[in-house]
C-alpha cells in the first residue's frame, strides 16, 4: 500500500509537464473539442467516457431494491431510474470529434498499458459502499477500490494519456475542463442510479415536466444507508464508451475495451511460495451471493491450507528449497481443485465465464482445470462486419486472447460472452472482415474451425475445443467453389448472403442446393438489376425442400410478383413485406391488396416492415385484415416499425393493426421500433396496450424479441433439424 501511495504521488507529479505540452497546441483552437482557450474553460458537453461496468448480482440486486423503494414512495420516480444494464462508474469524461476516434482509441490503449504496468498483474476489486446525492436530483452510491489508491491512480493515468493525445478532461467535482496548467484533482468514484433530470428530459407535457422537477432527494433519504455496503465486484477490464446510442445488451456503445491483467492465461503462471495468494484469487473470482459458490471456495481454501511442501530430500534432488516450495504449493492447489471439480455440476449452475477466466489466471493447475471443464464445445455465429473493416483480436478479455495482429476475425460483445454460465458448451458471436472471406472459408472446414479457435480466449486451449457453426450471415455474393464447399461441410442452421445481382442467382442456387442442413436462408441488399420478384424463380427451383424460413431484406424490387408456388414444401416463415416505408422494395397498400400473391396456409410466421413515407389512408383494421387474406395461416406477425422524423405518432395505425390481429388470435412481435425519442414511449405503450410484444433492450428487465432469421429466435413449432456434430465427429 505504501508503494502504491508513492506511485500515485509520482503519477500526479509527472502530470505537469506532459499536460502543459499536450494542451499547448489546443490553446489557439477554441472550437476544437468544445474547449475555449482561456484558463478554466466554459462548460461544454462531454461526448465520450471511460468506465468500469457494474455487473455484480449483489450490487444490481441492492440497487434494484433501492429504486423500487423510491418508486413506491412516488410513482413519478419510475421515469428517473437509470437502467441496471447501464450501471457503471466513470473513470474519465472527455469530448471526441468523430474524425478523432482513432486517436481516442490510441489514448485508451496507451492508458491500458500504463494501468496494467501499475497494477502489476493484480485484479481490481470494487466496493460499492454508502449512498450520497448531488444536489436534490441525483442519487448515487460511492465506489472505491481495495486498496483505495487504485481508483485514483487509474483516473490519473487515463487523464495523462488522453491529455497527451490532445483530448480535454472534465473535472467532475468542479464541473470544469482542466486547464493546461492543471493536473487531475483527487478522484472519488460513484455510480448514479436515480436522476430526476432523466424524467424531465422525457416529459411529454409541461405538467409532467413540472411534476418531475418537483421530485426531491434529501439527506433523510440517504442517511439510513450512508455507510451500507451494497456489494463488491472483481473488475477485469475498462472500456471507452460513447454517450449517445445503445449497444445490443443495453449498455453504452463500446469503442474499445482494455484488460487489466498483465499476463495472458495462455502463459505458465507460477503460484509462488504463498498458497494463500492463490486461495484469495479463487475466493475473489467466485465471490457472489450463492452459498454453493462460497462453500466451494471455502473447501478449496481449507484443502490448500492443510497441505505441506514435499520432503527436504525430494526438494534437494529436484532443484532447491524455493522450487520445492513452489511445487508443494502447486500440489496443494491441485488437491484443492479436486474437491472443487467433484462439485462441478453444482458450481457450474452459478459460475459465469468471467469468474472462470479469473480462476484460470491464478495458476497453471487452475488453467488446466478450467480448460478441462469449460467450453469443450463452442456454438458460433459468424457474421460479416462489411468491407473495409478488418477486425483484430488485439482487444482482449483480461489479456486472455492472444494479440494476433490483423487477424480477420474477432469476438463480438465481450461482456455478453463472459456473462454466460460456465459449462462445457457456450455460444459466441464472431465478426469477420468481408475481404477475408476467401481466406477464412476457402481453405476447408478445419481451417475455418482453427480460425475460430484463435479468435476465442486462449484460456480454453486450441486443440480441445470443438466448434459447431450455427449460423453464417452476410456471405458476399457468388461465393467461390471452395467457399461453397466449406459452407456445405459446416452445416449451418442459418445462412445469409448479401449483394446478389440477377446474374448471381443461378450460381447461388447451385450453392444453396447443397445446404441440406440449412433451415433459414437470408438474402440482404440484393442488386438494383432485380427489377421484378419473378427473378427469384431461378433460386426457388433449387432450394432444399426442408427449408423452414426464407427472408429477403432490402430488395431493389417490390415482392408483389414473388413466385409463391415455388416455395419449399416445409417453408413456414417468410419475409420481408415492406409497406409505406420509403426504402427499396416498398409498396403502397393498394398494390399490396391488388398485386401481392396469397401464400399457402403452411406459412405461419411473417415478417413485415411498416413505415410512414406518407399518410396511411386505410384504417389499421383494414390493413390487419389484408394480412390475414394474404397469409391465411398467419400465426405470428413480426413487425419492423419506423416513423420518419417529420411524422406524428398519430399518422400511423401501428397500434390499431396490432390490436386487430391480436383479437384475431395472431401473435404480434415488434422486433424494432425506430422513431424520435419523444415518440418512442408513446408508441411502445400503445403497442403494449394493444397486446404486442415489443423488443426492449434498455429496460431493467429487457424483453428480447428476435426476427425468425435471428439465431436466437425460438421457433414456436417443433424443430426438424438436429444439432450438427462437432468438428472431428463423423458425419451422419
Amino acid at each position: 500500500a505504501a508503494v502504491r501511495t508513492l506511485a500515485v504521488e509520482a503519477v500526479r507529479a509527472g502530470l505537469g509537464a506532459s499536460v502543459s505540452v499536450s494542451l499547448a497546441s489546443m490553446a489557439g483552437a477554441s472550437g476544437q473539442h468544445g474547449r475555449p482557450s482561456s484558463g478554466h474553460q466554459e462548460r461544454a458537453r462531454p461526448t465520450h467516457f471511460v468506465a468500469l461496468r457494474l455487473v455484480s448480482e449483489d450490487i444490481l440486486g441492492q440497487v434494484r431494491e433501492l429504486q423500487r423503494q423510491f418508486v413506491a414512495r412516488d410513482p413519478l420516480f419510475r421515469r428517473c431510474l437509470v437502467p441496471l444494464s447501464r450501471l457503471h462508474t466513470a473513470l474519465l469524461l472527455t469530448a471526441v470529434d468523430a474524425e478523432r476516434l482513432p486517436a481516442a482509441r490510441a489514448a485508451c490503449q496507451e492508458a491500458g498499458c500504463h494501468i496494467r504496468e501499475f497494477l502489476g498483474g493484480e485484479c481490481v476489486r470494487l466496493v460499492v459502499e454508502g449512498l450520497g446525492h448531488f444536489g436534490e436530483s441525483v442519487l448515487h452510491a460511492r465506489v472505491r477500490t481495495e486498496p483505495p489508491e487504485l481508483l485514483d491512480a487509474m483516473h490519473h493515468l487515463l487523464a495523462r494519456s488522453f491529455m497527451r493525445h490532445g483530448f480535454p478532461v472534465l473535472d467532475e467535482v468542479a464541473q470544469n475542463w482542466l486547464a493546461a496548467s492543471e493536473g487531475p484533482h483527487p478522484f472519488q468514484g460513484h455510480t448514479s442510479f436515480i436522476k430526476v433530470t432523466r424524467a424531465m428530459a422525457h416529459a411529454r407535457t409541461d405538467s409532467e415536466w413540472w411534476a418531475s422537477k418537483a421530485l426531491r432527494i434529501t439527506d433523510q433519504d440517504v442517511l439510513p444507508m450512508k455507510s451500507t455496503v451494497l456489494g463488491t465486484q472483481l473488475c477485469t477490464s475498462f472500456e471507452l464508451l460513447g454517450m449517445v446510442g445503445m449497444a445490443r445488451d443495453g449498455y453504452y456503445p463500446r469503442l474499445q475495451m482494455q484488460g487489466l491483467a498483465l499476463q495472458s492465461a495462455a502463459e505458465d503462471v507460477d503460484i509462488g511460495e504463498d498458497v494463500d495468494g492463490v486461495v484469495q484469487a479463487v475466493e475473489a473470482a467466485w465471490a457472489a451471493s450463492s452459498s454453493v459458490r462460497r462453500s466451494c471456495a471455502t473447501q478449496a481454501a481449507s484443502t490448500c491450507a492443510g497441505k505441506r511442501p514435499r520432503s527436504a530430500k525430494s526438494s534437494a534432488s529436484s532443484g532447491g528449497p524455493l522450487k520445492a516450495a513452489r511445487r508443494g504449493a502447486a500440489d496443494a492447489w491441485r488437491a484443492g481443485l479436486g474437491g472443487l471439480l467433484d462439485l462441478w455440476p453444482q458450481v457450474s449452475s452459478c459460475l459465469h465465464l468471467d469468474a472462470a477466466l479469473c480462476l484460470a489466471r491464478s495458476s497453471r493447475a487452475a488453467l488446466a482445470a478450467v480448460r478441462g471443464a469449460c467450453a469443450l464445445l463452442v456454438k458460433v455465429v459468424l457474421f460479416s462486419v462489411g468491407a473495409g473493416r478488418n477486425p483484430s483480436i488485439g482487444r482482449t478479455i483480461d489479456g486472455l486472447c492472444e494479440p494476433v495482429a490483423e487477424w480477420p476475425m474477432e469476438l463480438h460483445d465481450l461482456v455478453g460472452f463472459v456473462s454466460q454460465q460456465a459449462s462445457t458448451s457456450v455460444a459466441a458471436d464472431l465478426g469477420f472482415a468481408a475481404e477475408a472471406q476467401e481466406r477464412l472459408f476457402g481453405k476447408g472446414l478445419e481451417a475455418l474451425h482453427n480460425a475460430v479457435r484463435v479468435a476465442l480466449p486462449a484460456v480454453f486451449g486450441r486443440g480441445n475445443v470443438s466448434i459447431v457453426v450455427d449460423a453464417i450471415r452476410d456471405i458476399s455474393a457468388a461465393p467461390s467453389r471452395a467457399v461453397a464447399e466449406t459452407l456445405r461441410l459446416a452445416r449451418p442452421r442459418i445462412v445469409g448472403v448479401e449483394g446478389l445481382e440477377a446474374v448471381d442467382l443461378i450460381g447461388w442456387a447451385i450453392c444453396a442446393r447443397s445446404l441440406l442442413d440449412a433451415r433459414v436462408l437470408v438474402h440482404t441488399r440484393l442488386g438494383a438489376d432485380l427489377e421484378d420478384a419473378a427473378h427469384f424463380a431461378a433460386l426457388l427451383h433449387d432450394l432444399p425442400q426442408a427449408l423452414q424460413g426464407l427472408d429477403f431484406q432490402n430488395v431493389a424490387c417490390p415482392m408483389s410478383g414473388f413466385p409463391v408456388e415455388l416455395l419449399p414444401l416445409d417453408c413456414e416463415a417468410f419475409g420481408t413485406v415492406v409497406l409505406g416505408n420509403g426504402i427499396r422494395g416498398s409498396m403502397c397498400f393498394e398494390d399490396f391488396l391488388a398485386k401481392f400473391p396469397a401464400f399457402p396456409e403452411r406459412v405461419a410466421i411473417v415478417r413485415a416492415a411498416l413505415g410512414s413515407e406518407g399518410p396511411w389512408l386505410h384504417p389499421g383494421e383494414a390493413i390487419a385484415d389484408a394480412f390475414l387474406v394474404k397469409f391465411p395461416g398467419l400465426a405470428v406477425l413480426q413487425l419492423d416499425l419506423s416513423l420518419r422524423p417529420n411524422a406524428a405518432a398519430t399518422d400511423v395505425p401501428f397500434a390499431d393493426v396490432a390490436r386487430r390481429l391480436v383479437q384475431r388470435g395472431v401473435c404480434v412481435e415488434v422486433t424494432r421500433l425506430r422513431c424520435r425519442a419523444v415518440q418512442y414511449e408513446f408508441l411502445r405503450a400503445a403497442l403494449d396496450n394493444a397486446g404486442a410484444a415489443v423488443n426492449q433492450m434498455c429496460e431493467d428487465e429487457p424483453l428480447a424479441v428476435y426476427a425468425f432469421s435471428h439465431p436466437k429466435y425460438a421457433w414456436p413449432f417443433a424443430p426438424t433439424q438436429s444439432l450438427p456434430p462437432p468438428s472431428g465427429a463423423p458425419a451422419r
